[in-house]
């Protein structure tokens, strides 16, 4: 990689950090292309030679964790019981790793395609439950699984806005995982 090359690339990363921090203090329809310029310290021009506008830098923050967790789904549904508490677990501290972009996505993204995030996942979530749970509990029946998600995502959202170390979190979700499935399931030593 060339100097210039490097430097551009730095710029880049600076905008979206600026747009991070700008959606993830204000949400997307407060926030300002001016904002973002000068939380980054560059002329809000510049931003426009990386990005197409605000719902292209929204994009480039959301995305990401959209795809994390709908890849993370789909490879979960292939698990065996232990490795799935364990995979699960990882997947939930990896997503406190992008906890902002995760909150902008569910909470401050009103007035973008993203602004049904809450419910997506929701849905996502459904979906797997509703495949899995069956299996390892008996009577269970299909509105349990959205009841189950709803409370699934809410929990985790709330770690993820009321983060205060990777050990807390890590404690939380365990917490939260612990209580989502019966004791009765064989849990990895």
């Amino acid at each position: 990689m060339t100097i210039t090359q490097i430097q551009k690339q730095a710029v880049k990363e600076r905008i979206y950090e600026a747009a991070l921090d700008t959606f993830y203090e204000k949400g997307y329809k407060d926030a300002t292309m001016r904002e973002i310029a000068d939380r980054a310290e560059i002329p809000v021009g510049l931003i426009y030679t990386y990005y197409k506008g605000k719902a292209e830098l929204i994009e480039a923050i959301v995305e990401p964790v959209l795809e994390f967790v709908s890849s993370h789904m789909v490879y979960h549904e292939n698990l065996d019981t232990n490795s799935y508490f364990a995979e699960t677990q990882s997947m939930l501290m990896t997503l406190m790793l992008s906890r902002k972009a995760m909150i902008i996505a569910v909470d401050k993204s009103a007035g973008t395609k993203y602004e049904n995030t809450k419910e997506l996942v929701i849905n996502m979530v459904t979906k797997h439950i509703a495949n899995e749970r069956p299996k390892i509990t008996a009577n269970f029946e299909e509105f349990h699984a959205n009841i189950l998600a709803i409370s699934f995502v809410e929990a985790v959202m709330a770690v993820a806005r009321n983060y205060e170390s990777r050990e807390w979190a890590a404690r939380m979700l365990t917490f939260i995982t612990d209580r989502m499935f019966p004791s009765e399931i064989p849990r990895p030593a």
